[in-house]
């Protein structure tokens, strides 16, 4: 330690000019806010400013220069003879010009930021956007990585070996490593697992480099070529090290299963598949998203950000979605759900940002809709393009296949001075690649369409009335009311045609249902709950109805007016996008989570719960 000291404060002695540059750096920072005020400016502002800015940079530049040469000159000028003539250790050389090199760095810093830190906390904000404390620690930080790196630069390179090119490759390697670990992570949006595991990673590679520096020097001794050797072997085998720590914990994170969920939620298709994703259990924030079979467990694991739905064609036997690519661009794949093991599959179709996409019936087709109001239609077998359409004037459009040739467009126009937004219906030929305006209607609320997308329902916000209306005309077929004292909260369309609404009052909530003309029909009601939503139909007349304060879920039967099944404690995990056309789901196993956020499998008919399959 006593030898560490005397390296230590030789060094500081050898290059105490640089504190007296810095002093100069402090004088200039002082006096360039009076040749900013002879010009009209404000002296105190002008003072921060230029303190922050010098200090950042004299101390960024000598953390550079400092790393690249106190070592790496004294070897290559075979000055570090001189250490290794006496009685020193080579961990005390290293450590000595280490802690000289820092305090050299830390101690310009605070000289040159002093008129800055001294003007207070406020003033330091307004010269680094951040707190006084985070300012420093941000520039100090970034000082100590620039000295440590430009320390193993500055070895590589002055060594002229033939090895700098294996630590290119080395360095190529570990960063496209470092990239297939993290994408994982950013696709589950684990944005605070991804800072976590980062900030040890680097603080690991630090201090690797100040082992790596004295295993330099202790092995090296003042063999150029040795000294980079030994570094290089000592610094990259720390590194792997640390990938397959990394590698093995990235492993663990992202086999998360439909099991390890707490409180997912998805979207369900017409057959047993559904889109889940959620918070995994133990992994921080990282949110695995899966295509899930709900009646035997089967699952599929997706690499997509949770938030980007899943589209499922209208017989559910396919599941399209899109995941993120390089250039803000985003990757089309699918998933044949009726194949005995059904994997993502490359489309090789790339596209800009899009907020919608759609299938056909039969899911042989894909209509994208992008940011730009887009509209492109895709053959998926061929991979062919088969037309796209530019909608002018447009904040938001969703789109529908009629027919496969057919694609219905449903558009909410700009709003122009006294104008208001519009609602605009549009059919897309895509055999002739033509379009055409089918219906107009003022813009209450986003329509939502029934099976065979012939009919729409649209809450007038205004009145809070229910309009019928049919899907491609827009004309109004019928309006129906709410009870009195009561407001409709949900609606769904019927395997028959018919709807039905869940309404709210003081009492409690009511599903009541009107035929195709919108004539009324019963009225059932479900006292003692708050709000609620019908979350699906099943089998066309049997509803499932999610009720609120408190939590339960109930099985309506519509066809005879009563309630079959009531399961407190137990909401549904999985709900139908708005813009999507209102299915069946046409089986009984219906994913739910308790209370505490556990998913189970629950049966409505039987009332049976069963923990989903790992």
């Amino acid at each position: 330690m006593k030898n560490t000291l005397v390296i230590a404060r030789r060094d500081l002695a050898d290059k105490r000019f640089i504190l007296l540059a810095a002093l100069a750096f402090g004088i200039l920072s002082l006096i360039i806010p009076l040749v900013a005020a002879a010009h009209g400016g404000r002296k105190l502002e002008v003072m921060i400013v230029s303190s922050g800015i010098l200090a950042t940079a004299f101390t960024l530049g000598l953390a550079a220069i400092l790393g690249a040469t106190f070592i790496g000159r004294d070897l290559s000028d075979g000055r570090l003879s001189f250490y290794f003539s006496k009685p020193v250790a080579a961990t005390a050389i290293w450590f000595g010009k280490l802690i000289a090199s820092s305090l050299l760095i830390v101690a310009s810093f605070f000289i040159i930021a002093a008129p800055a830190l001294l003007s207070g906390a406020q003033a330091v904000k307004h010269a680094s956007t951040t707190e006084m404390g985070k300012f420093v620690a941000a520039v100090l930080i970034a000082a100590t990585a620039l000295l440590l790196v430009t320390h193993v630069i500055g070895t590589f390179i002055r060594s002229r070996s033939l090895l700098l090119a294996l630590d290119f490759l080395a360095a190529v390697a570990a960063g496209f490593s470092l990239w297939f670990l993290a994408r994982p992570l950013i696709l589950g949006t684990a944005v605070g697992l991804l800072r976590t595991a980062g900030t040890t990673l680097a603080i690991y590679v630090a201090a690797a480099i100040v082992a790596a520096g004295a295993w330099q020097l202790a092995v090296g001794r003042t063999d150029r070529t040795r000294s980079h050797f030994e570094l290089s072997r000592f610094l990259w085998s720390s590194i792997a090290v640390a990938l397959l720590i990394a590698c093995a914990f990235v492993a663990w994170v992202v086999s998360a299963t439909p099991a390890d969920l707490i409180g997912a939620h998805g979207t369900q298709s017409r057959s047993n598949w559904m889109f889940l994703t959620g918070h995994a259990r133990n992994r921080g924030d990282y949110v695995p998203s899966f295509l899930y079979r709900v009646t035997d467990g089967r699952y599929v694991r997706m690499a997509s950000f949770p938030w980007r739905s899943v589209t499922f064609s209208a017989d559910g036997r396919t599941a399209a979605w899109m995941r993120p690519a390089l250039q803000n661009k985003s990757d089309l794949l699918v998933a044949r759900l009726d194949s005995e093991s059904p994997r993502p599959i490359e489309t090789d179709l790339t596209f800009p940002p899009n907020n919608w996409l759609v299938l056909s019936a039969d899911g042989s087709r894909a209509a994208i809709v992008d940011d730009w109001n887009t509209v492109s239609v895709y053959e998926l077998g061929s991979r062919r393009s088969l037309g796209s359409i530019h909608l002018a004037d447009v904040t938001f459009a969703v789109a529908h296949f009629v027919t496969p040739d057919q694609l219905r467009i449903y558009a909410r126009t700009l709003a122009r001075g006294n104008d208001q937004a519009k609602l605009q219906i549009l059919q897309y030929d895509v055999s002739r690649r033509a379009l055409r305006m089918t219906g107009e209607l003022p813009m209450r609320s986003w329509p939502r369409l029934n099976s065979d997308l012939t009919r729409m329902a649209i809450v007038d916000r205004a009145t809070g009335a229910l309009q019928l209306r049919d899907a491609s005309s827009g004309s109004l077929l019928a309006t129906l009311q709410s009870s009195a004292g009561a407001r409709f909260v949900s609606f769904r369309w019927l395997g028959d045609g018919s709807i039905a609404a869940l309404e709210s009052n003081t009492s409690g909530v009511a599903v009541r249902t009107f035929d195709a003309s919108g004539v009324p029909g019963p009225r059932i009601e479900i006292p003692r709950y708050a709000d609620g939503r019908l979350v699906a139909t099943l089998d066309g007349n049997r509803l499932l109805v999610e009720l609120e304060q408190p939590m339960a879920i109930a099985l309506i039967d519509v066809a005879n007016g009563k309630i079959v099944r009531l399961e407190k404690d137990l909401h549904p995990a999985a709900y139908s996008n708005w813009f999507e056309p209102n299915f069946a789901v046409q089986t009984d196993a219906t994913l739910c989570a308790t209370r505490d956020g556990r998913l189970v499998t629950w049966n409505p008919t039987t009332g049976q719960k069963s923990p989903i399959r790992r």
